[in-house]
């Protein structure tokens, strides 16, 4: 069976950084070369094992850009498109090499929240992003943009950095005239409170001007929505995308644990446990549902020709059959076991 996406963390535990936000749990900064190569071992075991294909492979950690060794046999084994998600601060001359020799089935994730430090106080440690670091993260963004390497810029809203956000989008507009970049917000989950969606609406009335970095209007106006009034639209991403989680990847006793959606949520029916949930994922909901045309966005990864043709066979089949009443009391019980959080 052909599935659009495998979500595949591969290295939860492994990070430089401490985000505040992040339900990752860290126990190392670094890996030594025995646990890179049971990392490894255990990765393509899982990956091996995989009864479905898929046209787009997101691998994610943790930071999978800590052991790049890693990321060049993912590299090796073609997949047809492949996206690699990092907070940004390592990239070594040899990896934007190999990258930049992929680029046509290639992309770059980068978590990155704004373009000043205080847009980052949630992420890198409790203290906030250092300047020095945030400089850093925006060099090596400067790097894959003049190698030409996509990048989609994930942004994570908060009481941090909602009043910004324009300035964001136009401090990239000037840096980055003319580049492959997709800026998807989404809201930190769980929310604590209402966030200011004053300079979201400022951006969706000047959407001509953005529309180059956005994922599209749909989106844009389905996040205002989330954010003021819930969940406008039900998920169908759990159809369409195989979430996994390498858990003790680089240890002797590894698990893949599956989840039904990002957000470890529900499998049968959209239920009030969503309500407060939008993605980066919600794009592809746009793009099956209708809302947004494949010729409407214009990062590469959703322009592929494979890519456009699964879409328009998912819209054409539509929704499947809503669920028997065993599913609804299975995903009531799953999410008050597991919540809004992997």
């Amino acid at each position: 069976m052909e599935r659009l996406v495998l979500d595949f963390v591969y290295a939860w535990e492994v990070c430089n950084f401490r985000c505040g936000y992040c339900s990752s749990r860290k126990n190392a900064a670094s890996l030594d070369g025995p646990a890179r190569r049971l990392l490894a071992a255990n990765l393509e075991r899982a990956l091996s094992c995989l009864k479905d294909r898929f046209l787009i492979y997101r691998f994610s950690g943790g930071e999978i850009f800590l052991a790049e060794e890693i990321l060049r046999d993912l590299l090796d084994r073609a997949f047809p498109l492949t996206q690699f998600l990092t907070n940004g601060s390592v990239l070594s001359e040899r990896m934007l090499e190999d990258l930049a020799g992929a680029r046509d089935r290639v992309a770059v994730g980068l978590s990155l929240d704004g373009h000043t430090a205080a847009m980052n106080r949630m992420r890198e440690s409790p203290a906030g992003m250092a300047e020095s670091t945030l400089q850093r993260i925006l060099r090596n963004l400067s790097r894959l943009v003049a190698a030409q390497v996509p990048v989609e810029i994930q942004t994570v809203l908060s009481e941090a950095n909602a009043p910004d956000l324009s300035r964001f989008l136009d401090f990239l507009l000037e840096r980055f005239p003319g580049a492959s970049l997709l800026v998807s917000f989404f809201p930190v989950r769980p929310l604590a409170g209402r966030l200011d969606t004053a300079d979201l609406k400022s951006i969706l009335n000047r959407y001509d001007v953005y529309a180059g970095l956005l994922p599209s209007r749909d989106y844009m106006e389905g996040l205002l929505h989330c954010l003021e009034r819930g969940r406008r639209d039900p998920c169908r991403v759990p159809e369409h995308v195989s979430f996994r989680v390498l858990r003790d990847g680089a240890t002797l006793r590894p698990r893949v644990v599956r989840y039904f959606c990002e957000c470890g949520g529900l499998r049968y029916t959209y239920g009030p446990e969503c309500a407060p949930c939008y993605t980066h994922y919600d794009l592809l909901n746009s793009l099956i549902a209708g809302r947004t045309e494949p010729g409407d966005v214009r990062f590469p990864l959703y322009r592929n020709e494979r890519v456009v043709s699964y879409l328009r066979a998912a819209r054409a089949r539509g929704r499947p059959r809503p669920a028997l009443p065993i599913g609804r009391l299975f995903d009531s019980a799953r999410a008050r076991v597991l919540g809004n959080r992997i």
